[in-house]
């Protein structure tokens, strides 16, 4: 399990948003005790506490760049050497890790939205474009892991982390009180929103990305029925 966090801005990043990061990052230290590492660009910072599993060597630690994206990862993909196989072989890609991370960030460099589709495994990750200044967010189809955001209109700005506990709390954002009540009466919630003012949550198999002047737009990647239904009829061939 590790923890990610960063803040995307319409203008530059301050001192402020630095020190709003480091403190996002204390508040998800527990979540990864092998390293903590921050990157920061003009509009975008971000920081990563890892729990070392594939590759723990320094050159694998997140959060994870290459010449043209930064990439925060929670996560594992459970396929990644056979989708390393396949970038290699059909794509000649380079690789300087053993890294399931490594894998996530050039498979979607070279396929785009459609790789997530490629990937077996749990995760919730941030992809930064250095070229576009925006942002997106994946979610597994199941929403094993989470990532939760939250936008500040008024400063023009993004805050994510694994946590929707660390937003509340360095926000002073309150508790829902309308969905704790839903939670209580039908034990369960709509699954895009979070038990805290204004802090969203990333829903499983979409992809949310902001552009530099923090407009979004949201696509499914994964749809649940089609899948099941495939699943369905290759069965229906063996049977």
């Amino acid at each position: 399990m590790c923890g990610i966090s960063g803040i995307l801005k319409f203008d530059s990043i301050n001192k402020r948003d630095i020190k709003m990061q480091k403190a996002h990052l204390r508040e998800i230290k527990h979540r990864g005790p092998s390293s903590r590492h921050i990157i920061k660009t003009k509009n975008f910072i971000t920081a990563c506490s890892r729990l070392s599993i594939v590759d723990q060597r320094k050159i694998s630690n997140i959060p994870f760049e290459t010449s043209k994206h930064i990439l925060s990862f929670n996560g594992q993909i459970y396929n990644y050497k056979k989708l390393k196989n396949k970038l290699i072989t059909e794509k000649r890609v380079f690789f300087k890790t053993k890294s399931d991370t490594e894998v996530f960030i050039k498979g979607y460099e070279i396929y785009g939205n459609k790789f997530f589709k490629m990937c077996e495994g749990m995760f919730a990750a941030s992809i930064y474009c250095k070229n576009k200044k925006s942002l997106i967010f994946i979610v597994d189809p199941l929403s094993i892991k989470n990532l939760y955001f939250y936008v500040n209109k008024e400063e023009k700005l993004l805050q994510f982390s694994s946590e929707s506990r660390s937003l509340n709390k360095l926000n002073k954002l309150g508790i829902n009180l309308s969905l704790s009540k839903e939670w209580f009466m039908n034990n369960q919630i709509n699954h895009s929103i979070s038990f805290f003012n204004k802090v969203e949550r990333v829903k499983g198999g979409t992809i949310i990305k902001f552009d530099k002047n923090l407009k979004r737009t949201q696509t499914n990647y994964f749809n649940k029925k089609n899948k099941f239904k495939e699943k369905k009829n290759k069965l229906k061939k063996f049977s």
